[in-house]
């Protein structure tokens, strides 16, 4: 997913920016998209469907919570702020 992101970036820019250096509002959107979505595999890794590191049922009721809260406002303020 980074790799397609990071060719996003390039052509939308002209070459003019990257994943990690540039200023543009796209860059930053992908850049806080990719930030806020890493973390679900990791939840997914140590939860009972993974690896099963984590067993109580309410802490991955609330860690999906959260993470779902997170990423979606963190975007969408984003791009309420953009517009």
């Amino acid at each position: 997913m980074v790799y397609f992101n990071r060719l996003q970036i390039i052509e939308y820019s002209g070459g003019q920016e990257g994943l990690l250096s540039g200023d543009s509002e796209f860059r930053k959107a992908t850049v806080l998209l990719i930030c806020t979505w890493a973390p679900f595999p990791c939840w997914y890794i140590v939860s009972p469907e993974g690896l099963g590191l984590i067993t109580n049922i309410l802490v991955i009721a609330l860690g999906w919570a959260f993470l779902n809260i997170v990423s979606k406002f963190a975007f969408i303020f984003y791009i309420q702020r953009v517009k």
